[in-house]
C-alpha cells in the first residue's frame, strides 16, 4: 500500500573481541571500547559482544543499552593455549546460538580470529586487524616464549587471511600488509577520537613533554632519553613525563640505568598507567607530545594529542604519516635520529606560537576522525558486505 513504511530488522551482529580491563588497555583495547560505545546509539544494530575471561568461574550474559554481552568464562591457562584449544570452540558454539547476521571479529590469531575463520562459510564474516605479528615481532627481544608465540599466532595469521573473506584495516599499511599476504577485500577505518577531547582545556606547563604508551621496546622511549639529553641543554627547565604500564621490566631497567648515565633522574618522571581525567590532565598540561616508536599502525594517542590542541613530534613509520602531515600539525622525523627528535622539540619548546598554531591544526585534523563517524564507515560496512552475500 502506497504511504505504508516498510520495517527494518537491526542487523543482527556477533561482535567477538577481547575487553581488557582499563588499566592493561592499549590502542586495539581502546578501539574496541569506543567504537562499541558509537555502534550502540545506531537503530540499525543489533550487537552481542561475545568475550572471555578468566575471571568469572561461569558464562553471564548481560545488557547495557543496545548492546548484549555474553561473557564466557575460560580456564585458568595461558591464553595462547586456551586460545588454539577451548575458547574458539566455546565462541564458535554461542554465535551458532545467536545465528547473527553477520560477525565481526577484532585481532588475528586466537580465539577470536580463529573463531572468526572456523564460522565465515556459514555466516557473512569481517574481521579488524590492527597490526600483525611480523610487524611487531621484529621489535621485540626474541626470547624463547616470545618465539614460541609468534611461530604459532604466524601460522594462524596466514590460515586466516586466506579464509577470511572481508577485513578492516585501522590504516593503509596496514592494508598493504594484508594485501601483500592475500588478502582481497580490504576496507580501511582509522581509529577514532571521541568528541570529549575537544573539550579538554589548555593548562600548559612550560617545557612539559608527554609520551603517552605501553613501556616496551617498540615504542623506543631510549631514543626520547638520547633526545631529552640534548634538549636540556638548550632548554633546562625540560621534563619528560612518560604515561604507560611497565610490564616489561627488563626494559625499564634499561631505560633507569640511561636515565641515570644521562644525569636526567630530576627530568624524568614514570607516572604508570593513567585513564580518564588523570590522563586528560597529561595531556592538558603538556607543551609537546612525542611518538619515537619503531611501528605504529594507526595510534590514537596521537589523535588524543591531536584533539587537545597539542603539536606533535613522531616517527615517519608505519600509519604515523596517514595522521600526521609535517610541518602542519607537527614534525615526521626519521625513526630513531635523536639528534632530529631534539630539534623539533627545542624548536616548538622555544616558540609559543608555533605550538598554538600546530595545535590548532591537529584539532582541525582529528575532527575528520570522531568515533560518530567510524561508527557510521563501520556500519555502512557491514550492509555492503550484507548486500554482497545475498
Amino acid at each position: 500500500m502506497a504511504g505504508c513504511g516498510i520495517l527494518v530488522r537491526p542487523i543482527k551482529v556477533a561482535f567477538l573481541c577481547q575487553l581488557n580491563a582499563s588499566k592493561d588497555m592499549g590502542g586495539a583495547d581502546i578501539h574496541i571500547r569506543n567504537l562499541l560505545n558509537a555502534l550502540s546509539d545506531s537503530n540499525a544494530l543489533d550487537i552481542h559482544v561475545l568475550t572471555l575471561s578468566k575471571t568469572v568461574n561461569e558464562s553471564t550474559k548481560k545488557k547495557e543499552g543496545r548492546i548484549t554481552y555474553h561473557i564466557l568464562s575460560s580456564p585458568k591457562l595461558p591464553r595462547t593455549i586456551t586460545g588454539i584449544t577451548i575458547d574458539h570452540r566455546m565462541l564458535i558454539k554461542k554465535v551458532n546460538e545467536l545465528n547473527p547476521d553477520i560477525i565481526h571479529a577484532q585481532v588475528l590469531g586466537a580465539p577470536y580470529g580463529l573463531a572468526a575463520m572456523k564460522l565465515c562459510k556459514q555466516y557473512p564474516t569481517v574481521l579488524t586487524v590492527h597490526t600483525l605479528v611480523d610487524l611487531d615481532a621484529r621489535n621485540r627481544r626474541g626470547t624463547v616464549k616470545e618465539k614460541i608465540h609468534d611461530g604459532i599466532w604466524r601460522n594462524l595469521e596466514r590460515k586466516e587471511i586466506a579464509s577470511i573473506p572481508n577485513f578492516i584495516a585501522v590504516s593503509n599499511s596496514v592494508e598493504e600488509e594484508l594485501k601483500k599476504r592475500g588478502a582481497q577485500n580490504v576496507h580501511v577505518i582509522p581509529n577514532g577520537i571521541s568528541e570529549d577531547w575537544f573539550n579538554i582545556p589548555n593548562n600548559e606547563v612550560d617545557g612539559r613533554i608527554l609520551f603517552v604508551g605501553r613501556v616496551i621496546p617498540i615504542k623506543a622511549i631510549e631514543t626520547l632519553i638520547h633526545a631529552l639529553k640534548i634538549v636540556k641543554i638548550q632548554t633546562p627547565k625540560a621534563h619528560l613525563y612518560i604515561v604507560g604500564p611497565a610490564s616489561d621490566k627488563e626494559y625499564k631497567s634499561k631505560l633507569d640505568t640511561l636515565i641515570t648515565k644521562f644525569e636526567l633522574q630530576g627530568s624524568v618522571t614514570f607516572t604508570g598507567p593513567k585513564n580518564g581525567q588523570e590522563l586528560e590532565k597529561e595531556y592538558s598540561e603538556c607543551s609537546v607530545f612525542i611518538l619515537p616508536s619503531k611501528n605504529e599502525s594507526n595510534p590514537i594517542v596521537l589523535l588524543e594529542a591531536m584533539a587537545t590542541g597539542k603539536p606533535i613530534v613522531a616517527s615517519n613509520v608505519g600509519g604515523i604519516p596517514e595522521i600526521l602531515d609535517n610541518d602542519v600539525e607537527g614534525y615526521l622525523v626519521e625513526q630513531g635520529n635523536a639528534e632530529q627528535f631534539a630539534d623539533r622539540i627545542i624548536k616548538l619548546l622555544a616558540d609559543s606560537n608555533l605550538r598554538h598554531t600546530m595545535g590548532l591544526a591537529g584539532k582541525e585534523r582529528a575532527g575528520i576522525q570522531t568515533w560518530k563517524l567510524i561508527a557510521e564507515k563501520t556500519v555502512n560496512c557491514y550492509k555492503e558486505i550484507l548486500g554482497e552475500s545475498r
